[in-house]
């Protein structure tokens, strides 16, 4: 089933409306950030979708990847770009064919490349309503000439994309779709899950179409497959402590790709990926977790698989050894599993399944830590996993299984800082197997060099490891691999060429650009647009001026941390960046924050002209905060929400509130650039509370930081900018209910050209917008409803009010809006 938004147009009409005076306010509002919150302090006690003939010959199944090498071509499915294509040989992008959706799964044959996205957007508009509606797609992409490729087909599919396998000439895709609906209002929940296997036939290139769509209940995460099978993983909780898992067979035997649901088999536990699923010699082999007698443990399960419509388990095995523990790595292997659990210590567990009507346990080994993933070599178990000794480290173990009434752990290394982690823990295809070495990525951050991507190699014979060099690359490492006695290193924003002739000291020899981190584009005129691009390698943000349409024209780059905002300003743009705890003198435990301003001279945009960097010695607005309230004050005992808590008073945070999000926190306004900051201390404040957060003035005419203002109101909700003025909303909290509670929204002009705040204003909502030619706010309403123990009972209204900056504000007209309007964005005659 698709998922749908719906984005409402709203046209601001003038008409009439009356006030509802409450609590001695003109307008309240319900408080949605205060929702539900009570309890722990004593201050706060008070508040309560042919025919054909099967074969006999197998199929080969091909296993799902993002990354594909076809002779000297690289296919890599980025999830920035879509689907780029890479001459190895020539070193070079030929090209790059954007897709629409979160990137999956990659197939290239016969000159057709099939890329599986999920979450694909359709757009419509009609009537007045923007529709966007998500499903699962396939994009068929031809890749005979790459540097032509192009998209020549598609198909959408039903629900959310969940897995895939490449099957002989067919192309399975399995989906599911898991929702809940609230009935007749009340406080109660109907489930219905459903999966959805479609089959496309690719054997002919010029006739690729789809040959079956099947469906079945339960929301399958978890699939596997042979060359007749595919098995769908469905869990199903129970209740809160007991889970089990339906496990359908689904036919794919026909070779045209026309399928049957057959059987299904229920086992205890849950299946977490599809390394706890084996079809071997008629036998389904899977290992779940769940809880037996009261107790948490992993279930060995058998089923027997010769007759499809009539699946019957064989056996099921307790690991009673593992009693409590969490399961991680599992691995089958001919009449093996080797399972890891981890509590304490990491017990790797060797079951014998060569009974499949009873597994048994022959042998178990412990050692710290835990494995996550488990490759066999033959007599041998390459583990990748965590190291928890001293923190947490990316480690690689080597174990003897020859016996496998004793396997032991002959070798292990650890590596990264005292907490790194690896993206080879979720993708494990991110880990490379040759021969005789390892390339393992892990990320960590340290406090001297930050936050780090890198690709470390390991050697490996039968009985040792050795860590060898690493290199560090941009962005989170997706695959390695050995071309031309070369080895690569692809990420989410490069290919990495590694010489590794010496496998101490690998050198990166080359990045080739596959994606880059564009955070944002400034349009000069309409002739020329700058590019503003993050730079990992050096820390900066990089200027790309390009003429319209996109041609390079210049490119520069600029040291401000962490790019925040940019604004053109005559022939120039103005760069806002934000650098973030940096430690002070290098060394020690005193950190600072600041901003950074930089502007860069344009008027010759093949030449543009960096001005020196203002440090704005000013703590910048995050943007981001939990709700606090006040409980020692207020009306009801609550008063109201900081950005920033008070040590002198009585706080609590609502930590089940929902959490505030981005807000604006820079503005240009005509020469003067604001800044939303915090400070100790401020050369001017508005208001009679402590000033938690103010503003940081910046004359570009001048070149200068020249003043802070103090916003001296407990609860800022919002900073708004309008015709070269700024308003600013508070709220206080009213009236207060334990699960509605209410509050008043104010708002007040501040004119920062001259320094001066009028009156505040009770208004009925949140600004969205503001007209002062016509005197007209836009404001959006939340309003309990008179369902007062079903805190979702809330009601929401578009309202315009007339309000002339003075202290009161009239109601116009309100219009109701879908509960989940989110967000409401103001723009002039329009919302």
């Amino acid at each position: 089933m698709r998922k749908a938004l719906f984005l409402g147009v709203v046209l601001l009409v003038l008409g009439t409306g009356c006030p509802r005076p409450r609590f001695g306010y003109d307008f309240t509002s319900a408080d949605m950030a205060g929702r539900g919150f009570w309890g722990g302090l004593d201050a706060a006690a008070g508040y309560v979708e042919g025919d054909a003939e099967g074969t006999s010959e197998p199929r080969e199944v091909v296993e799902p990847d993002v990354f594909r090498l076809n002779g000297n071509i690289l296919y890599v499915l980025n999830q920035y770009r879509g689907l780029t294509l890479v001459d190895l040989d020539a070193n070079t992008v030929l090209g790059q064919v954007p897709t629409y959706g979160y990137p999956r799964d990659l197939y290239v044959r016969d000159g057709l490349a099939y890329v599986l996205v999920g979450y694909a957007p359709d757009y419509n508009v009609a009537s007045g309503v923007f529709t966007s509606s998500m499903a699962a797609r396939v994009y068929v992409v031809n890749v005979a000439e790459p540097a032509q490729a192009k998209i020549v087909g598609r198909f959408d599919l039903e629900g959310d994309f969940v897995d895939s396998r490449l099957v002989g000439d067919v192309l399975y895709a399995v989906c599911a779709d898991f929702e809940w609906y609230w009935i007749d209002g009340e406080v109660q929940k109907a489930q219905t899950t459903e999966s959805w296997v479609s089959s496309i036939n690719v054997a002919d290139p010029t006739n690729v179409y789809l040959a079956d769509d099947i469906s079945f209940l339960g929301y399958g995460n978890v699939i596997q497959a042979t060359p007749d099978a595919i098995f769908v993983a469905a869990p199903m909780w129970n209740d809160w402590w007991s889970t089990t898992t339906v496990i359908t067979y689904v036919d794919i035997s026909n070779p045209i790709g026309m399928m049957a649901a057959r059987d299904s088999v229920t086992i205890k536990g849950a299946v977490a990926d599809r390394f706890k699923m084996d079809a071997h010699n008629g036998v389904l082999r899977v290992v779940s977790s769940g809880r037996q007698d009261d107790a948490r443990g992993v279930f060995v399960t058998t089923v027997d698989l010769s007759d499809p419509d009539n699946l019957d388990r064989m056996g099921e095995f307790f690991l009673e050894d593992a009693i409590g523990e969490t399961l991680f790595a599992t691995r089958f292997d001919g009449d093996r599993a080797y399972i890891v659990t981890y509590f304490m210590v990491d017990p790797l567990f060797v079951v014998d399944l060569s009974d499949p009507a009873n597994p048994a346990v022959t042998g178990m080994v412990e050692v710290p830590g835990w494995s996550t993933h488990i490759e066999p070599r033959g007599n041998r178990l390459i583990a990748l996993g965590v190291d928890d000794q001293g923190g947490r480290r990316v480690k690689v173990s080597l174990f003897d299984v020859a016996d496998p009434a004793a396997p032991a752990e002959l070798d292990t290394v650890s590596f990264g800082s005292d907490w790194s982690w690896s993206s080879a823990y979720s993708d494990v295809k991110a880990f490379t197997v040759l021969d005789d070495v390892l390339i393992v990525p892990f990320s960590g951050w340290t406090e001297d060099f930050g936050g780090f991507q890198r690709l470390q190699f390991v050697s490996y014979d039968d009985v040792s490891l050795a860590k060898r060099g690493y290199i560090d690359v941009d962005g989170e490492v997706l695959r390695s691999f050995e071309y031309g006695g070369t080895y690569y290193g692809v990420t989410t924003e490069q290919l990495a060429t590694i010489d590794a002739a010496d496998l101490d000291a690998p050198v990166v020899t080359d990045r080739l650009v596959l994606a880059e981190s564009v955070v944002d584009f400034l349009e000069l005129s309409p002739e020329v647009g700058v590019k503003v691009i993050a730079s990992r390698d050096d820390g900066k943000v990089r200027l790309d001026a390009v003429g319209l349409p996109l041609k390079n024209i210049s490119q520069v780059a600029v040291d401000i941390g962490t790019y925040h905002a940019g604004y053109v300003y005559g022939d120039s743009l103005v760069l806002v960046g934000t650098t973030l705890w940096e430690r002070v003198g290098g060394a020690g435990y005193d950190y600072t924050s600041y901003y950074s301003v930089a502007a860069v001279d344009y008027a010759d945009p093949a030449a543009p002209i960096v001005s020196d960097t203002l440090r704005i010695n000013v703590e910048p607005f995050y943007g981001y905060y939990w709700p606090v309230f006040d409980v020692a004050g207020g009306s009801g005992g609550i008063a109201e929400t900081a950005v920033s808590d008070d040590r002198s008073k009585d706080y609590a945070y609502c930590w089940s509130c929902p959490y505030i999000t981005y807000v604006e926190s820079t503005f240009l306004m005509g020469d003067l650039l604001v800044l939303r900051c915090r400070a100790d201390a401020y050369d001017t404040t508005f208001g009679d509370e402590a000033a938690y957060q103010g503003l940081a003035l910046v004359d570009l005419a001048r070149g200068q930081w020249t003043t802070t203002v103090g916003l001296g109101y407990t609860n800022v909700v919002s900073l708004d900018a309008a015709g070269g003025k700024l308003y600013v909303g508070t709220k206080t909290g009213v009236g207060w209910q334990i699960y509605n509670p209410v509050c008043a929204y104010f708002v007040r002009e501040l004119d920062v050209a001259h320094l001066s705040m009028g009156p505040a204003a009770n208004i009925p909502g949140t600004f969205v917008q503001y007209d002062p030619g016509n005197n007209v706010l836009t404001l959006l309403d939340q309003q309990w409803t008179d369902s007062p123990w079903n805190t979702s009972s809330y009601e929401v209204s578009l309202v315009t009010a007339s309000w002339d900056g003075a202290d009161s504000a009239t109601e116009i007209d309100r219009v109701s809006l879908n509960a989940s309007a989110y967000p409401v964005l103001g723009r002039g005659p329009k919302v």
